[in-house]
Order: structure tokens, then C-alpha cells, then sequence
């Protein structure tokens, strides 16, 4: 057993002594600072929770001494430490509580139960502890996003004191990932009771529309930040769900193409690679912009062998997506003149596309390096067979060089893996 386990094991029997309490959670919260990480379910920051939860402390101290240690330990703990602390009080459903460990010698604990919260003393701890967290999350985008996860448990008075600090903010003041992780909570908090407004958990419509009114102000315009939440490997939209999946997906890929449209309009090119290095999934970006725009071609070619991974995945999502809306006449154009390109650009073309028998007579004829470059990452996992469950391949003079689909799928060398939901269009 490590030192911190054996430690987390026996400051507990402290901290039940009212005299006590004080010093033996510093140590527990000094602990959690030093705390490496493990698999032991009893690591110092869940004792400190378990022993200060407000529905079933686990100490003889007073309510009033109980905050006066929690406000001490919001002082003087390490920050990484006192935050989830005084998040962990707040009203949480599902939460749970184990029991620590007894004191031996103690004959008060043979007695003991833990004392039960009445109403006005539950709403009284979590103004309390609300009042501290609004105190202390400055412009810090994790701590809104926790409080704002915590909206629909908290009593109504301190749900409209933490929306009312919120409107009292500039979004402006805020850094990008910090404005970035308050809109992605604002939005999934709306879109989950949107979705299930008739649930029994779900917000009344007016409290969600105070919601949505600050996700509105925090997202802005139809920016790069503001747009890569849609293009992620799952998506849904922040309105009242749907049992018709195929007709949800659809609404899904119908917002996706008008924000590509509107983006290459206001912003061109540019947008589209800002948008691909911040979002989840930038293939799937560069898919639905190559359905709705084809006077790109050449510009977003050219980045098929980008250093830039975003940038390079974006192209190869716009050819896929050129190809779906165009089909092979549009392909063969740019192949024809393949021959000019970086054996890496010709690769990354061909691998956009279908993998079919076509296309790995093109990786034949556009020369060795193509051949290899292609194989070295070929979606293997795609190549679709006859009606023998033989692989579509075209016998050629280079055959022998060229590897069976089963041994690119072995290869140490390969990197195909197999894409999500969404993550690779699908031809």
C-alpha cells in the first residue's frame, strides 16, 4: 500500500474530532495536492469529500464549524484542490457516501450517526458554498463550465445568482479556450433539455431560455471558434429532439453544409483551414465543403501534402466530398495531370477516393513512389470485394510490388484505422 493510501486511511479519524477538524483536512487537502494519481478509491480528495458532504458529514463538528473549515481550506489549499472540493458539496444527483474509518479510541463513535440536513440548512450550505465558487472562478472557462453543469440541481435562488454573475461578464474578457469551454457548457446544458424537455429532470422552458440567451452572447457571430462544435465525430443540435434518427441526421448535415457556405463566403479558404484546426473533425469540414463549393479545387489540392495535419485532413475531406458531388469526370481531370505533383499529393488524391480497382491502376501508373506512398496508408478496411470475396484488384505488370490488403492491414507501417460514425464520409 502506497504512503498516500495508508495516510488517507488514518487522518480521517482525526478529522471526525471537532478539535481537530481544522488541521487534519489541511493535511488531507496537502495530500491531495501530493496525490500521484492511482487506482485506490480512498485518495485524499474523495476522504475530504466524503467526510464533508452536507447530507451525511462524517465529523462531530457543527454545521457553522464544518464551514469555517471548508472556508479555511478555500484559502489555504492549493486551488487545484479547494475548486472540485467545494464543487464536490454542491447538490449532485446520484452521489453516494462511504464510510470512513472508525476511530479506536474513541468511545463517542459506538454512538454516532451522522446528522440529517434540514431544508433551510441544505439551501443555507449551498448559498454558502455557491457564494465562494462565484468568488473564486474569475475568468477561468473549466470553473463556469462546472457551475453551469450544476445549474439544473441547484436550489432556484442560487441557479439565478450564478446565471445573473454570468451576465455580468464580457464574453470578450475571456481567453479563447476559456470563452470556448463556457459556450460548450452553455450548449449542451441547453441542448440535453431542449432535446428531453418532457423528462422528468428537465428545466422549465423559461429557465432554459435564460440559458440559451447566454450561450447566444458567449458564441457569437458564425466564427471558426464558434462553428467547430459541428463539425465533431457525433453532433447534436441544441433543439427539441427527434425519434426519427434519419431525419435528425439529416437536419445535422444540412446545418453543416449552410455554415461551410456561409464560412467560404465570408472568410473564403482561410475560414476553412482556421475551422480545421480547431475542430474535432476536420475531414468530415473538409467533406461537406467540397458537396457545396467547387471553385476551390487547385487551392485545396495543393494542401493534400500539408505539414499542417488540420489542414491536411481538410483537403482530403474536400476531395472525398468533391468526388461524391462530381464523380469520376471530375476525378480524372486532376488525375490526369497527377503526374506533376509530389508522389505524397498524388498519394493523398487517391486515398480520398473510393478504393477500387481504378484507382490502384492509377497508383501503378503514376510511378513507384505513388504506389507506395499510397499503400503505406491505404484505407484497407474500405476495399470492397466481388462476388468470388475476392479484393477488387486489377492484375499489373507491378502486381507483385503492390501488397495484399491483409498484409497493409498488418503492416507496422500502416495507420489506417477504423473511423467513427462520422469521422470518414462514406462513398
Amino acid at each position: 500500500m502506497s504512503c498516500t493510501s495508508s495516510s488517507t486511511s488514518l487522518v480521517p479519524d482525526t478529522v471526525r474530532s471537532t478539535p481537530m477538524t481544522g488541521s487534519a483536512a489541511l493535511a488531507l487537502a496537502r495530500l491531495a495536492q501530493l496525490d500521484p494519481g492511482g487506482r485506490w478509491a480512498n485518495r485524499p480528495d474523495r476522504s475530504l469529500n466524503q467526510i464533508f458532504l452536507p447530507w451525511r458529514p462524517q465529523t462531530t463538528a457543527t454545521p457553522d464549524e464544518r464551514l469555517a473549515v471548508i472556508e479555511m481550506l478555500r484559502r489555504r489549499a492549493a486551488p487545484q484542490v479547494a475548486w472540485p472540493f467545494l464543487a464536490g458539496l454542491l447538490p449532485t444527483p446520484h452521489s453516494i457516501s462511504e464510510t470512513s474509518h472508525q476511530p479506536r479510541w474513541r468511545e463517542w463513535h459506538l454512538d454516532y450517526r451522522p446528522p440529517q440536513m434540514g431544508v433551510a440548512e441544505w439551501s443555507r450550505h449551498a448559498e454558502v458554498i455557491t457564494g465562494w465558487l462565484l468568488e473564486g472562478a474569475g475568468l477561468t472557462g473549466t470553473h463556469w463550465a462546472d457551475l453551469i453543469a450544476r445549474l439544473p440541481n441547484l436550489p432556484e435562488a442560487q441557479h439565478d445568482l450564478i446565471l445573473d454573475h454570468l451576465r455580468g461578464l464580457d464574453p470578450g474578457a475571456f481567453d479563447e479556450a476559456d470563452r470556448d469551454a463556457v459556450t460548450g457548457a452553455l450548449r449542451t446544458l441547453v441542448r440535453d433539455h431542449r432535446r428531453f424537455a418532457d423528462a422528468p429532470w428537465a428545466l422549465p422552458a423559461e429557465r432554459v431560455d435564460r440559458i440559451e440567451e447566454q450561450l447566444r452572447r458567449f458564441q457569437g457571430t458564425d466564427t471558426a471558434q464558434d462553428l467547430a462544435w459541428l463539425f465533431a465525430n457525433y453532433v447534436e443540435l441544441p433543439d427539441p429532439g427527434s425519434r426519427d434518427a434519419a431525419a435528425e441526421q439529416q437536419a445535422v448535415a444540412q446545418r453543416q453544409e449552410e455554415a461551410v457556405r456561409d464560412l467560404i463566403a465570408d472568410g473564403g479558404i482561410s475560414a476553412i483551414w482556421e475551422l480545421a484546426a480547431r475542430c474535432e473533425a476536420p475531414r468530415l469540414l473538409g467533406f461537406k465543403a467540397g458537396r457545396v463549393t467547387a471553385d476551390l479545387d487547385e487551392i485545396v489540392i495543393a494542401e493534400l501534402d500539408s505539414e499542417d495535419q488540420g489542414c491536411r485532413e481538410a483537403a482530403m475531406g474536400w476531395s472525398a466530398g468533391r468526388f461524391e458531388a462530381a464523380g469520376w469526370p471530375w476525378a480524372a481531370q486532376h488525375l490526369d495531370h497527377a503526374d506533376t505533383w509530389l508522389a505524397p499529393r498524388a498519394a493523398a488524391f487517391l486515398r480520398s477516393l473510393p478504393p477500387t480497382a481504378r484507382i490502384f491502376d492509377w497508383a501503378d501508373r503514376l510511378g513507384p513512389d505513388v504506389r507506395a506512398h499510397y499503400w503505406e496508408k491505404a484505407p484497407v478496411f474500405l476495399i470492397q470485394e466481388d462476388a468470388d470475396g475476392n479484393a477488387q484488384r486489377v492484375p499489373s505488370s507491378s502486381s507483385a510490388m503492390r501488397p495484399t490488403p491483409w498484409a497493409c492491414s498488418r503492416s507496422p507501417s500502416s495507420t489506417a484505422t477504423r473511423p467513427t460514425r462520422t469521422s470518414s464520409p462514406k462513398h
